[in-house]
């Protein structure tokens, strides 16, 4: 059978139109055939779309059209769906969902201007409230030298090409856009094309969820048919094409946008993310009434808590953790400098630590990756800009935007360079050792405290094996962790241990 699409006529609803018409064809004999809309959305580019008035403005005429038959399924963007849909449409299936991040863009040039410290305001192209509140208060301290610059948004509408095209020209020091989109373009040989020769003299830094989650189904498509009508082979591939586990993250981020009001000029980003038989829920911004800032994981399996535990936590704590007052940290292992120095050029590096940055002589020409936020923002304060860290799931995470289409533009090789301690082992590629590992004796009194810990946090698992060496006692403690490489080696040598996404949630779940 023939069946039609409905979609947009911009470069990236073609584009994505196009791959779904593609899959649903190697599922099928079916075809299926796009038919082209211009929405209100697409005319009206003057404006953010909060400052317009009325609803649904990228799907009415779509939605009509389904209505009235002209058109057998809708292509969306899920993000563009308003809360509340026209009686008779209905979602058929939502395929697996791309890297949901936001992704920043900058002129070459620009980034020089930083490193240099010639440049003090730093405007920002978004027509996003969410992304206005949350660059506002958090991008400076990613950006190289960031604290001395001044942070402004400015209004960035039109489709794909001509944003970058603004950014090109130099209407804006930088623009974020949704990777999911950016990521379908370059899969395509002819939107890659055009992709490429726009962001030729760019640079990228995806931007960590943890920090900057995007809005509610972001990297998501919704397929919706209408409900009036029955054709089971149609229904038969919309079923195949469909991902239950992105349907679930999805429907948990939008109940959550739709409990604070929902609509486009919602000032806050959610994300959920299903990791190891959990679930990962962040969600910041800011409504009218009151600023929003959580982070948790959440399983079925949750350690217990009861009054007056006392906590351990093998890292540093900074000012971004709260209730961390009677919280004991590590004394015992010492990280010493090798104080060997490397020259890196035009390599990619993945940069598992802020103790390695000492290491880094002279980078030209390279691509630099973080092993997490906080080693991230070390290297940004000594000047570096870092394209991306692995926020959540460390070295898993930063292979799934490795292996993206998108990132292939700017990636001129495959090899890695990993600057890490000197016994470290890593699959991304050849180790430079930067510094060692040394236990340090302590007082008495510190063996007591441990004693009286009733939790511990490790930041790796050498790190639990020598204070096990050390104290055998706490094997019979709680153990928990991070969702990286820490977990995996806990679970490889069948300890029991608890995942938490960092110390925030993890001081959040004892604490409260």
């Amino acid at each position: 059978m023939n069946f039609k699409i409905g979609t947009r006529k911009s470069l990236l609803a073609r584009t994505q139109c196009n791959q779904t018409k593609k899959t649903l064809e190697s599922l099928s004999d079916n075809k299926f055939d796009l038919v082209f809309f211009t929405t209100e959305g697409d005319q009206k580019t003057d404006k953010a779309l909060w400052q317009l008035e009325g609803k649904d403005f990228f799907t009415k005429e779509l939605d009509n059209a389904l209505l009235a038959n002209d058109v057998d399924i809708n292509v969306h963007s899920y993000k563009d769906l308003g809360s509340e849909r026209p009686k008779n449409i209905t979602l058929a299936a939502i395929p697996k969902r791309q890297i949901p991040n936001d992704i920043l863009f900058i002129n070459k040039k620009t980034i020089e201007k930083l490193q240099n410290k010639s440049i003090s305001k730093f405007i920002i192209g978004t027509s996003s409230p969410r992304r206005e509140v949350n660059l506002k208060s958090s991008i400076k301290e990613y950006l190289p030298f960031g604290s001395i610059l001044d942070i402004e948004t400015k209004i960035l509408r039109g489709n794909v090409n001509t944003r970058i095209e603004k950014l090109v020209n130099g209407n804006y020091d930088a623009i974020v856009l949704a990777f999911a989109g950016i990521e379908r373009l370059a899969i395509t040989t002819e939107s890659r094309e055009i992709l490429s020769t726009l962001l030729k003299d760019t640079n990228f830094m995806i931007l960590p969820q943890t920090i900057f989650p995007p809005a509610a189904s972001q990297g998501a498509l919704a397929i919706e048919k209408n409900s009036s009508i029955k054709n089971d082979q149609l229904n038969k591939v919309l079923d195949d094409i469909h991902d239950e586990n992105t349907f679930n993250e999805v429907k948990v981020e939008r109940k959550l946008f739709n409990k604070y009001g929902g609509g486009c000029h919602l000032a806050v980003g959610i994300f959920v993310k299903n990791v190891n038989k959990g679930t990962i829920i962040i969600q910041k911004g800011e409504t009218e009434s009151q600023k929003i800032d959580s982070i948790e994981y959440i399983t079925e399996n949750m350690p217990k808590k009861t009054n007056n535990q006392i906590l351990f936590y093998g890292g540093n704590i900074n000012s971004e953790a709260s209730n961390t007052k009677d919280v004991l940290t590590d004394k015992i292992i010492k990280k010493v400098s090798l104080n060997k120095k490397y020259e890196l050029n035009n390599e990619n590096l993945l940069v598992t630590s802020k103790h390695c940055i000492d290491s880094l002589d002279k980078v030209q020409n390279c691509n630099i990756f973080s092993g997490g936020t906080n080693s991230w923002k070390a290297l940004a304060n000594e000047g570096y800009w870092v394209n991306a860290c692995g926020a959540i799931e460390g070295e898993k995470e930063l292979s799934s935007y490795l292996e993206s289409n998108l990132l292939q533009l700017y990636l001129t090789n495959s090899n890695f360079s990993v600057l890490t301690n000197d016994v470290a082992k890593s699959t991304f590629g050849k180790t430079l050792p930067c510094y060692t590992r040394e236990e340090v004796d302590v007082e008495n009194t510190f063996e007591e405290q441990i004693k009286n810990c009733d939790v511990f946090y490790w930041t790796s698992f050498y790190q639990y094996t020598k204070y096990l060496a050390l104290f055998p006692y706490i094997s019979n403690k709680t153990h928990c962790c991070g969702l990286g490489k820490t977990y995996s080696q806990f679970k490889d040598k069948k300890i029991k241990v608890f995942p938490f996404l960092n110390l925030q949630s993890y001081i959040k779940y004892f604490k409260n």
